[in-house]
């Protein structure tokens, strides 16, 4: 499972970013980044994010199915393809307001598919086939578009959930833990090394948090070794980060 989303730093750079899930933590798996285009319609999120889903699939192993798992913005049909065509397989949010066909009805899909469930439609102005999971909760209502078979809808539910602790992550690396935000570098080369080693030692920081959780015993979790080792961790990343800045 690979998460992907969207972020940026500040009006500056945007950047795109897989995440495998570690334990309850995101780690970066790989980013790309473009500078925000200075005049209007310089910049093609079509481009970015075809070259994006490219090169991530050269780096991983032939060895595994990879399922991308993404938010509504990616909730397209060029999208969707373009990870079909490059061996990926999808869970996508989509938007409620496009018109479906099941074999029952036809219309939108917030007013067709009524009652929680795994519904095969087909999407007229794509012109293509697909499972979609209805999920509701506290007044709030997912569709998530699949091209895999499959029987759990649930299970799916909760895969898409796992998704948001990227957001969590991004967070981690922009403002409540590495603070790249607060970086006063604006050159593309020297912020996209900074956000290289930020990525590098959260990662660190995830493994010996889950190393020490599920290895150690109880009585050491909290004791000064463990708490120790993972001060110097984040003293190295920020020292990393201190050099790159200089």
């Amino acid at each position: 499972l690979i998460n992907i989303d969207f972020t940026s730093d500040r009006n500056d750079f945007l950047i795109l970013c897989a995440s495998v899930m570690l334990g309850d933590s995101a780690i970066p798996l790989y980013f790309s980044m473009r500078s925000y285009p200075k005049r209007q319609n310089q910049y093609d999120h079509k481009k970015m994010e075809l070259a994006f889903i490219k090169a991530l699939r050269h780096i991983l192993s032939d060895k595994y199915q990879y399922i991308l798992v993404a938010d509504r913005g990616f909730g397209n049909d060029r999208f969707i393809q373009n990870c079909l065509d490059n061996g990926f397989d999808v869970l996508i949010r989509i938007e409620p307001n496009m018109s479906i066909r099941t074999k029952e009805k036809q219309g939108v899909i917030n007013e067709v598919l009524t009652v929680d469930g795994i519904y095969s439609c087909h999407l007229k102005s794509w012109d293509k086939s697909y499972k979609i999971i209805r999920h509701s909760k506290d007044n709030k209502v997912w569709y998530l578009l699949t091209n895999l078979s499959t029987n759990n809808g649930l299970e799916s539910v909760e895969v898409y959930a796992k998704r948001f602790r990227i957001e969590k992550m991004f967070q981690n690396l922009k403002s409540s833990g590495f603070d790249i935000e607060k970086s006063k570098i604006k050159k593309y080369d020297r912020f996209k090394r900074m956000l290289f080693l930020s990525c590098f030692a959260h990662s660190i920081l995830v493994l010996l948090g889950k190393f020490i959780n599920e290895k150690m015993p109880y009585i050491k979790k909290n004791s000064p070794i463990c708490t120790n080792l993972l001060i110097a961790s984040s003293n190295l990343g920020k020292m990393l980060l201190t050099n790159t800045q200089k």
